[in-house]
């Protein structure tokens, strides 16, 4: 606790000396989830979020999350990012952050129409997505459509089944230590349909330098929006895990290759309610891929400043199945909302 005290001192006094004030909010929520091991209840996630621009070409965000009551607040992003000012027209992200894998990782969770993340998201990134530290330069392309091309280097990766390097080599490596770095690739088109309807199609690649893994996501998302209360949401992603460098050139690559994939669609009825389903499949090497169906159903009481979730999941693993119900309230204090019209 001394240290994230510290941490946010640090943070007030350098923005002191800014000409511009810094955003402060705080984020928390209460869990519940009901399974065949029976009931738990969390009251105590924390996100403190503090936000604000250096000036006006460049802007610096801190999000630090504490899990339950026995675990520190732990630093989920510390990133400045350079939006405009920078060579041929580039912009960057550096610091702590989460890298541009797909569309899933990129999102706070709070910002998500339901309330954990699609198992086949967690899978690869594990359950509270990928973060690292590095840097990422992203160009607009000058082509007739929006075409966005970011390439980053960081220098914790993962591992399979969404465990990080930092974790597995936690115990054998001084702290910020780096053996090898990772390289995420990220190539985004977006089209506009209409006055109220725009489609973004994109693609990423992740390679562990070291080990030669490869990963590719594809990902496509799809928003009709007619006003500010009123939207319908299609999305999905595929993650397929390459395996490494001398695997790919085994005859029989094909059949052990691991992929995991999700599919949502979500619609926002008014200021208050949203309903929306999910499937989400994962498929290990020379297994069959399960599939695991959920219902969501939102509701804003007041505004978006407070917002409850209600989630229905059958985890389908092998013959085995889990049906889970959850049950968050999420609130915030401070301009940083849950719930984003």
């Amino acid at each position: 606790m001394r240290k994230t005290l510290c941490l946010l001192f640090c943070i007030t006094s350098i923005w002191a000396q800014t000409t511009s004030n810094p955003e402060f909010s705080v984020i928390g929520q209460l869990r519940i989830l009901n399974n065949d091991s029976g009931t738990s209840l969390n009251g105590a996630d924390l996100e403190l979020a503090v936000t604000g621009y250096l000036n006006p070409y460049a802007k610096a965000e801190v999000y630090l999350h504490k899990h339950d009551l026995t675990s520190a607040f732990e630093v989920e992003e510390a990133v400045l990012t350079i939006e405009r000012g920078l060579p041929l027209g580039t912009a960057a992200r550096i610091g702590h952050m989460r890298p541009s894998l797909g569309l899933m990782n990129r999102e706070h969770a709070h910002l998500w129409p339901f309330i954990e993340a699609p198992g086949a998201a967690m899978e690869i990134s594990g359950e509270e997505m990928w973060s690292s530290s590095g840097a990422d330069f992203s160009w607009l392309l000058p082509l007739p459509w929006p075409v966005d091309v970011s390439l980053g280097a960081f220098s914790e990766g993962l591992e399979p089944h969404g465990h990080s390097h930092e974790e597995a080599s936690h115990d054998h490596s001084e702290p910020g230590a780096v053996e090898s770095l990772v390289y995420v690739g990220r190539l985004g088109h977006f089209f506009s349909l209409g006055d109220a309807t725009n489609l973004g199609i994109g693609s990423s690649y992740y390679l562990d330098n070291e080990e030669g893994r490869g990963l590719l996501n594809l990902d496509t998302k799809l928003k009709w929006k007619p006003d500010s209360y009123r939207s319908m949401t299609l999305q999905a992603e595929v993650f397929i895990d390459l395996g490494s460098s001398e695997e790919m050139h085994e005859e029989d690559h094909l059949e052990e290759v691991e992929y995991s994939t999700y599919a949502f669609a979500n619609v926002q009825f008014n200021r208050q309610w949203n309903l929306g389903a999910m499937l989400d499949g994962v498929k290990h090497a020379e297994e069959e891929i399960h599939w695991s169906p959920a219902f969501f159903l939102g509701f804003s009481p007041v505004e978006e400043s407070t917002v409850m979730r209600f989630v229905v999941k059958n985890k389908v693993h092998e013959e085995e199945s889990d049906l889970n119900t959850l049950i968050q309230l999420i609130w915030s204090l401070g301009p940083h909302k849950p719930h984003s019209f």
